[in-house]
């Protein structure tokens, strides 16, 4: 058993890697598009967001497995809660970078009324921001971890050089006014990559850094949270699933799933004035609460989709 759920965190790791990968070449591709003003780049790069998306959402499935079907160690409790939190991040590293490639269809036919090296000089940094944050998370590596933090300062640097500088060009000629516009987005996009690249690399350092405990109690009601979710996948598992009575056992137990969410989160804040567990212990129970109340909302749009598919065939 042991080893299957090793096999599994690994697959997880290795899908967090693949997803760094397509996100940097999503970022690299894009540069290349605005720079070469080359449509059919700037194509690949929207059509592969799709790819992007897929993977968040391959990985997401990987760790709610993880969470429900096995009893993650604290260490690897952090490590799953960690990467749920990343890949949202490199979601949106993704969904930007197809922005900027979207902007460079629109810049293509314009001769650009400044020079791009700022520009490139942000995009540099933050590809190295994105590969380095990937690597610290994969190697556990602080020092990696906080270089990236420490590199957002040259990044946002170089965005308030363009934006002063496309304002000043605005001021002198206010028909170049539209084209500066989409520069200064492309800017900002580019400062936002950085940005997610932080938070990647932050979730290394609390890894790393913070042995965080969960209190006996919070563990029982991980426990009890966990029974009732694996109780709503058995009802989507079943022969009848799609009727409106197992659409309706599904519902009831999705609602349990938020009022104890609630419950478990009062409990939490009594905990903590009688300081029983630590802040840390609490912000990464709240989140896990989080997550089970959002399976719950998944599972019950599930059900939906499955009574509608019942009604269609009858």
């Amino acid at each position: 058993m042991r080893t299957r759920y090793e096999k599994q965190l690994e697959q997880m790791n290795n899908a967090m890697i693949h997803m760094g990968c397509l996100i940097e070449k999503a970022i690299e591709t894009a540069l290349q598009a605005l720079v070469k003003q080359d449509v059919e780049l700037a194509k690949k790069v929207m059509a592969g967001e799709e790819e992007i998306n897929e993977q968040e959402n391959h990985i997401e499935s990987l760790c709610m497995k993880l969470l429900l079907c096995q009893q993650p160690v604290a260490t690897d409790l952090r490590n799953i809660s960690a990467a749920l939190k990343m890949v949202t991040d490199m979601e949106r590293i993704g969904y930007q970078a197809a922005d900027i490639a979207e902007l460079s269809i629109l810049l293509h036919e314009q001769t650009y009324i400044k020079k791009l090296e700022h520009i490139q000089e942000m995009a540099a940094e933050t590809i190295q921001m994105v590969i380095k944050s990937m690597e610290a998370y994969v190697e556990r590596d602080l020092a990696k971890a906080q270089a990236v933090i420490d590199k957002d300062d040259r990044v946002d640097e170089l965005f308030n050089a363009v934006k002063h500088e496309l304002i000043e060009m605005i001021a002198k000629d206010p028909s170049c006014g539209e084209q500066a516009a989409d520069l200064l987005m492309v800017a900002k996009y580019f400062e936002r990559i950085g940005d997610h690249a932080v938070n990647i690399a932050g979730y290394t350092l609390m890894l790393k850094e913070k042995n965080i405990q969960l209190s006996e109690h919070s563990l029982q009601e991980v426990d009890e949270m966990e029974a009732i979710c694996d109780e709503i996948f058995e009802h989507l598992d079943t022969k009848g699933a799609g009727t409106i009575d197992e659409h309706g056992k599904v519902a009831a137990l999705e609602q349990k799933i938020d009022d104890m969410t609630d419950t478990f989160r009062n409990e939490m804040m009594k905990r903590i004035q009688q300081g029983i567990c630590s802040d840390e212990g609490s912000i990464l129970f709240s989140e896990m609460l989080t997550d089970f109340e959002r399976i719950g909302d998944h599972a019950l749009n599930i059900s939906k989709e499955l009574t509608h598919l019942h009604m269609l065939g009858e």
